[in-house]
């Protein structure tokens, strides 16, 4: 059962009365304008780099430390509010979560930048790549309030390319050298149509977080630590319809297929035209690894783990 539906205006200097044409010094204005379109260095970055960007950095700072963005996106661009609800959705997935501190303080300045700043003309996106340990790839995304060139908020999230758009990849067939049909890949925050061959439901599927726990009082991993994926499902036909966990499969870095946590299984629920319900389910990973590989059909959430909850 499938179905994944899925001019650059530049100033004119006049110049009044009669002036020499050689060994002229470049004006005031000119040197200004060289020093604030300053190209930096094009770096290569690790996460543990993209980390020390912290709210409340002067924008010369993030350039200092990160260089030259991949991409510098306005406010006017589709892309940088959307990248801003994603981050907000997350927030709201967590809201019923054991949450410290730092947790709260995110979750109050992402709501006020949601509910503030998507209004903001000047608020910008620099949008940097960044390197794990395991040799994969991961977007830092960045948002700056121009007004005070100060960051606003930050965010380590999976590969994006220049576009914004997520890469498709292709996989190889087992024992073959051919590439299978092209999988769709999404990026956490990204939204699916998933369709029921078997009686034509649909549901609109949002995968939120995928992130490493290390169980708590009650439940701890006979492995090396809980896989936790929380997404949400949306019955968006016109009929009840039961939606259930085991339509995912879940691998971990070898390619080997993990079940859910038996002692804390999530089990289907039967949802309402238009009912929204979020599943949290646990995966028991037996060895400490970087990535993960979750798959609808074929549809694939690929990436590596950039959070650890702390319950």
């Amino acid at each position: 059962m499938k179905k994944i539906t899925w001019v650059l205006i530049l100033p004119l200097l006049l110049v009044m009365g009669a002036c020499k044409t050689t060994d002229s010094k470049p004006s005031a204005t000119n040197a200004s304008t060289t020093s604030e379109s300053k190209i930096h260095e094009v770096k290569e970055l690790t996460v543990a780099d993209a980390e020390k960007i912290e709210i409340g950095d002067a924008k010369e700072t993030v350039y200092e430390a990160l260089g030259q963005p991949l991409k510098e996106w306005r406010s006017d661009s589709d892309f940088v509010q959307q990248m801003l609800d994603n981050e907000k959705r997350k927030v709201d997935m967590k809201s019923t979560l054991k949450k410290s501190a730092e947790e709260l303080d995110k979750e109050k300045n992402i709501s006020t930048i949601a509910e503030e700043n998507l209004t903001n003309e000047n608020l910008i996106l620099l949008q940097y790549t960044v390197n794990t340990e395991m040799n994969t790839q991961l977007s830092s995304l960045v948002w700056i309030d121009s007004k005070t060139d100060k960051v606003s908020l930050t965010t380590i999230r999976s590969f994006l390319n220049e576009d914004g758009t997520t890469p498709v990849v292709q996989l190889k067939e087992t024992g073959s050298d051919k590439p299978s049909k092209g999988i769709n890949t999404f990026n956490l925050g990204d939204t699916v149509i998933y369709t029921d061959e078997l009686d034509g439901t649909t549901f609109d599927i949002t995968v939120e977080d995928i992130s490493k726990s290390r169980g708590n009082s009650y439940y701890k991993p006979e492995g090396a630590f809980f896989s936790v994926v929380s997404y949400t499902v949306v019955n968006s036909g016109d009929v009840s319809a039961s939606f259930s966990p085991l339509n995912f499969s879940f691998y971990d870095e070898t390619g080997a297929e993990i079940k859910q946590y038996e002692k804390r299984p999530t089990r289907a629920q039967t949802l309402a035209p238009g009912e929204l319900y979020g599943f949290s389910v646990y995966y028991d990973i037996p060895t400490e690894e970087e990535n993960y590989d979750f798959r609808l059909d074929d549809a694939i959430w690929k990436g590596s783990y950039v959070s650890e909850l702390s319950y």
